[in-house]
């Protein structure tokens, strides 16, 4: 038997609750195909109990060769697991710095920008912590002669606390390029703006670079670095601009757009999936098509189902599925077409 709808709405009014939030992080990126970026992140638990966390990752909006993949905990794991085996246990008022997405666009990937969305869950109650997104522009930046592969280009740092975005380049010429580097801050007090190029940083309010950065030819150079630090929340862009030290002419720019932490109150309430929550007892009956499987995956990422589709509605037996609150994903040919969430009954 199926039902849906009165838990659903239940674990949604739960969502509100969340005890956890995002401290800091990238918010942002931009990477060339062929290119791979980082986006870490770092969560606080602002509850008065301990959470255990899992990690739940929705990839569905990316296109055609781009792999996303995170780390949560211990280790990370290989594009393709979605909800992670590792749990996470925060302690209140404890900060977890273990977070990091990756996307890496192979050389074929369009361009385009698409989100990469990831849920924090109770790891013993399936509920929904909160819902963290990384917006991803992928897209081929510079001019013939310089190149950004890829960049940081949003961010959220914390009021009173120091955060750093990078960015790398490539000079795409066979000649050496002398760059000087330019920030132009917007709604940005300039005291609360620092770069760094290499292991050399420069003094906080300093918007031109004293030095010359010197890029020799097929040379790759990942060490640019934006540093932001300020007693009152940051919000605002900055527009980071690359330019010949001979003749002043930009060769490559791009903005990095920075916003204050969201509050724990403003914790998204959705779920991942769409929809309300499914309940089944002995059979979950989907609706499907011809060369479609369907998984049945435990929080921790287990596959415990694999069943062809077997016509317009598929009936999955679930006697010998232990009871609790399972994610369901429909796939065709590779790719996830639908998925969802179901809980088991006795």
């Amino acid at each position: 038997m199926l039902k849906q709808g009165l838990i659903g709405a239940a674990l949604l009014s739960t969502a509100a609750m969340a005890q956890v939030h995002l401290h800091s992080g990238v918010t942002a990126v931009v990477v060339q195909p062929g290119w791979e970026v980082s986006a870490p992140a770092t969560f606080v638990n602002a509850g008065t109990e301990p959470v255990r966390v899992i990690v739940q990752m929705d990839p569905t909006q990316m296109p055609a060769g781009a792999q996303p993949y995170f780390c949560w905990g211990p280790q990370c794991y290989a594009p393709g697991v979605l909800i992670s085996p590792d749990t996470v246990t925060i302690a209140p008022g404890a900060e977890e710095h273990s977070f990091k997405a990756y996307v890496y666009a192979e050389a074929r990937t369009a361009e385009g920008s698409s989100v990469v969305r990831f849920i924090l869950r109770d790891a013993t109650t399936g509920r929904a912590l909160y819902e963290h997104s990384v917006s991803v522009s992928i897209r081929t930046v510079g001019s013939d002669s310089l190149w950004l592969l890829w960049a940081q280009t949003g961010a959220t740092i914390p009021t009173g606390r120091e955060g750093e975005v990078g960015a790398a380049l490539y000079n795409h010429s066979t000649t050496p390029r002398r760059l000087l580097v330019r920030l132009e801050p917007t709604d940005l007090p300039a005291s609360a703006l620092a770069f760094c190029l290499g292991d050399t940083c420069y003094d906080p309010g300093t918007l031109h670079s004293p030095d010359t950065l010197v890029l020799q030819p097929r040379h790759f150079y990942p060490r640019f670095r934006c540093r932001f630090s300020s007693p009152t929340p940051l919000a605002g862009s900055v527009h980071v601009v690359f330019t010949d030290a001979l003749t002043n002419v930009p060769l490559l720019e791009y903005t990095l757009r920075l916003a204050p932490p969201t509050g724990i109150s403003e914790a998204p309430a959705q779920p991942l999936f769409p929809g309300s929550v499914l309940i089944a007892e002995d059979i979950l009956s989907l609706p499907t098509t011809p060369g479609t499987f369907v998984e049945l995956i435990t929080l921790a990422g287990q596959q415990v189902l694999r069943i062809p589709a077997t016509g317009a509605s598929t009936h999955i037996p679930l006697r010998h599925v232990a009871p609790g609150l399972y994610f369901y994903r429909l796939v065709h040919n590779g790719s996830v077409t639908a998925h969802g969430v179901v809980l088991k009954l006795n």
